[in-house]
This record gives structure tokens, C-alpha cells and sequence, in this order.
């Protein structure tokens, strides 16, 4: 069976013996076999632990602790024993006389200055580079690395160049010292560059998967500044925060209704037949019938699907899609090619076609073609004309951000339903145009624009646009309040 290892600690004196050996040995720390005989009996130790301990103290960097020691002691000695004002001999200086200082530029002055008036100021130093010639081992390289300089903060070069530049004590300080000190690591260099450790770098980025990142937004709302990346999201941003086609009413005929195949009276929430006033109350009917017929409408099926679930408790029946009505037939027009429409999902896929081509709304050209009684459900909506130019603007206007646009949020009115800063001006405008009409004043474009700017800006500053200054906005509103008399 192989010898059971020891786990007992070596005693203090057998270290102390192998320590001064290692100390006696420096130069070659690897015993003949003799002198591990020797060893053996000194310390009581086999020659096999006297190997390993051996062989961990060279690896740990045992050897040489007094040396770098004493090099340490070397270099601190060296640094500090020379005289600070010690200076060293520059080649042909000898040529030029002290007495001769006055005739000096500053580059010659500063080479044979002693170091306590070092630095030279910048500028002296400049003005002597661009007056003097270099020296002629200035003329081995154009880059100013060749000449040592290297910015702030790049030390380490200065061995490299301190051959080419005039030496001073300072340099030779330093020289001598980093000399000392990295010829004391050498002897202990094994064990540092065993234990360093490559610093981790900065984290590359890794490509983002998301293509939607690179995509253009081309469809633009008609309504708003808002634009989206897919046909589907632009259709059902119209629908919900401008123009609902479609809308869902809760119980619209009651809370009884006829079953079309029995001809019996059900619920109309969980098609229970022949319901009694309890049954009916027990799914809330009363609350909700006194939201009034506005509190009931939705205009999306996943807002009525909510309301089921959180005031009647039921989930939405298959009989319930009956509680839908939509409008298809609607006429409108295009403001890119002035095409009409009668059916809203042609003129939908239409402008997606224009889109997808590049068109932009700034290119909108007119009004949107909507009969009266269907631009009345508009909402949260400005002139399509109009959309290319806020869209430059800081905040632009769009529904789903209404607030942002600093001329609504200043003009809500407190209590009221959120209007835009155009229906504000269209109506306040257009109550001013009426008051001057009766009082006999001929209005002119740039008194209408004025006081455009006096109702959303409060001021007359004329950098503050407004949609008075958009020549096709003031052309219909001067139609509308009958003031085609006003020259354009």
C-alpha cells in the first residue's frame, strides 16, 4: 500500500532550517542529493517532504525576498541621495557661454537651466519651436510621437524618447527609480505572472434581433401626427381615437329579448328564459342603466367584453355580436390624387397603397371629403393639410398623447371634454371676424393671423405659427364665415 500522507504542520525549527538554506542558495536553490541527506537529518524530515516544501517555496517566490528586499532599499536610496539641483551635462553646451544668457531663446535658456525652473512656460517654449531650428534628430520622424510628444498622462513612453530629448535630474530621478524597482520584480516576476488576471473589456453589444428597430413608420394617421409601423395599427388607431365605424351597446333592446327559435322571452345576459325582475337585477341591469345610453356605448369589443366582466360578472355570449352596428357606406376622399371613395375599408386600402409608395402627409393636399353628419363624430382631430407641418413641430399633435400639445393643454377648458388648439381657434376666430364684421371693419389675412396668434400664444410674435398663417386653413375659414371679400 502507498505510504499514508502526513497532514502535520512542519515545526518551526525544520522551517527555519530550510529557510536559511533557501537563504545560502539563492543563487542555485536546488540541493544535491547530499545536502538533502543533510537536510534530512537536520530537520527530521524525509526526502520527499524536503523536495515538496523546496519546490512550493520556488513557486510561491520565496527565493530572492531579501534581494528585492535590498533592491527596494536600493532604489529608494538612489532616488533620494541625489542632490535635487544635480545637473547633467548636455552635449555642446560648452559652445555657448553663460555669460551669453541674454542672447538665449527660451528653448536654449531652458536647456541650460537648472531644474528648479523647470517647467518653461508653454508658450515660451512655442514661440522658440517656431522662431529655432529642431535638432537635427528631430529629422528621423515627422509624427509627433517621434518627438516625444505624447499628450498627458503618457509617462510610460518617456524611456523611450528621454534619449532624444535634454535630460534633467527630474528624468534621471524618475529613470532611476522605475529601473530599480522593475529589475527588483524581475527576480520575483514567476509568481506575478502566474496570478494576473486579464482585466475584462468593455461588453460589445450584441445586434438586436428587433426588425421593427429598422423599420420606417410609413402609415400615417389622417387624423393626427401619429404614424405606425403595420396597416392593421393605423386602421385601428382611425377607428378607435378619431372615427369609430363601429360601435357595441350593452343590452340596446333590454334586458329581455325574444329567442328567434322559440319565440320566448330570455335574458338578455345569460339567455335564461322567461327571467324574473330578480334575475334581472341580480346582473347588475340597474347599474347600468344608469350610465345612461352614453356610459353603455363602446367603441371597441375588448372595452365591452371589460365591462361584462366587471359590472354584470358574465362573459361575452355568442348573441351579443348582435349588440354590434357598423358603418361601411361612407364617403370620403384621397388628398394625395383627390380619388373618392363611397366604401371606407377601399379608401383605407387605397391610402395604404400611397404609403407604401412613400407618400407623406405634407403631400395631402384638401380636406378628407366626409359628409357633414359624419365629420361631426370626428374626434381629437386637426386638418389633414396641416399634419405635415406639426409633425416638425416640438410636440406634435396626436391622440394618443392629446396633452402634449402645449396650445390644448392651455386652452382646455376646465370641466370640459379635451379640444384641439384648431377647433379652439376656428371658434374663437371666428367669433372675432363676426364682431368686426358688424362694427364695419374690412378684415384683411394679417389682422386674422394676429389675432390667431393673440388666441393660442397670447402674444404677436410672428415666429409663433399658428393654422391662420397656412395659406388652404384661412381660404376655408374665410369661405365658411362668408369673407371672400378679403383679398388673399
Amino acid at each position: 500500500m502507498p505510504e499514508k500522507r502526513s497532514n502535520s504542520r512542519f515545526s518551526k525549527a525544520a522551517v527555519k532550517v530550510l529557510r536559511n538554506w533557501l537563504d545560502e542558495h539563492q543563487a542555485n536553490p536546488y540541493p544535491t542529493e547530499d545536502e538533502k541527506e543533510q537536510l534530512g537529518r537536520t530537520t527530521g524530515l524525509r526526502i520527499a517532504q524536503i523536495n515538496t516544501w523546496l519546490a512550493n517555496a520556488r513557486r510561491r517566490g520565496k527565493v530572492g525576498v531579501k534581494n528585492k528586499a535590498a533592491l527596494d532599499g536600493l532604489a529608494h536610496t538612489t532616488t533620494t541621495s541625489l542632490p535635487p539641483t544635480a545637473a547633467i551635462g548636455i552635449p555642446g553646451s560648452t559652445e555657448i557661454e553663460i555669460n551669453k544668457w541674454s542672447d538665449m531663446n527660451p528653448l536654449e535658456r531652458w536647456k541650460h537651466s537648472p531644474p528648479q525652473n523647470e517647467p518653461a512656460p508653454f508658450n515660451a517654449i512655442a514661440d522658440a519651436l517656431g522662431r529655432g531650428d529642431l535638432p537635427d534628430y528631430a529629422d528621423e520622424s515627422s509624427s509627433p510621437s517621434s518627438l516625444g510628444w505624447q499628450g498627458l498622462g503618457s509617462s510610460r513612453d518617456d524611456s523611450r524618447s528621454s534619449n532624444r530629448r535634454a535630460a534633467s535630474v527630474t528624468s534621471l530621478e524618475r529613470s532611476t527609480s522605475n529601473s530599480a524597482a522593475s529589475s527588483a520584480a524581475c527576480l520575483n516576476g514567476r509568481k506575478e505572472r502566474r496570478r494576473r488576471r486579464k482585466m475584462p473589456g468593455p461588453a460589445l453589444k450584441k445586434p438586436s434581433n428587433d426588425k421593427n428597430i429598422q423599420k420606417e413608420r410609413i402609415y400615417q394617421c389622417t387624423f393626427c401626427a401619429d404614424t405606425f409601423l403595420t396597416k392593421y395599427d393605423w386602421q385601428r388607431h382611425e377607428k378607435t381615437l378619431h372615427l369609430s365605424l363601429e360601435k357595441w351597446i350593452c343590452c340596446p333592446l333590454g334586458p329581455e329579448t325574444l329567442d328567434p327559435v322559440t319565440g320566448k322571452t330570455i335574458c338578455a345576459y345569460c339567455c335564461a328564459p322567461e327571467p324574473t325582475k330578480d334575475h334581472i337585477e341580480s346582473h347588475n341591469h340597474r347599474q347600468c342603466l344608469d350610465k345612461g345610453f352614453v356610459g353603455r356605448t363602446f367603441y371597441r369589443k375588448d372595452h365591452l367584453r371589460q365591462h361584462l366582466r366587471l359590472v354584470h360578472d358574465m362573459k361575452m355570449l355568442p348573441h351579443m355580436e348582435d349588440w354590434k352596428t357598423t358603418l361601411s357606406n361612407i364617403n370620403s376622399r384621397c388628398g394625395f390624387c383627390s380619388q373618392r371613395f363611397s366604401v371606407w375599408s377601399e379608401r383605407n386600402d387605397h391610402l395604404a397603397a400611397h404609403f407604401k409608395d412613400g407618400a407623406k402627409m405634407s403631400e395631402w393636399k384638401g380636406c378628407r371629403g366626409l359628409d357633414p353628419p359624419i365629420a361631426a363624430l370626428v374626434s381629437s382631430a386637426m386638418p389633414p393639410y396641416l399634419i405635415g407641418m406639426e409633425t416638425n413641430s416640438v410636440n406634435p399633435f396626436t391622440a394618443t398623447q392629446p396633452m402634449k400639445c402645449m396650445t390644448v393643454q392651455t386652452h382646455l377648458d376646465a370641466g370640459g371634454p379635451p379640444t384641439t388648439c384648431w377647433e379652439i381657434l376656428t371658434v374663437r376666430l371666428g367669433k372675432f371676424a363676426k364682431e368686426q364684421t358688424d362694427k364695419g371693419v374690412i378684415l384683411t389675412d394679417e389682422m386674422l393671423q394676429t389675432q390667431a396668434r393673440h388666441i393660442l400664444y397670447d402674444s404677436d410674435d410672428a415666429w409663433d405659427n399658428t393654422a391662420a398663417d397656412n395659406p388652404e386653413w384661412l381660404d376655408l375659414f374665410k369661405r365658411a364665415h362668408a369673407l371672400d371679400y378679403i383679398p388673399t
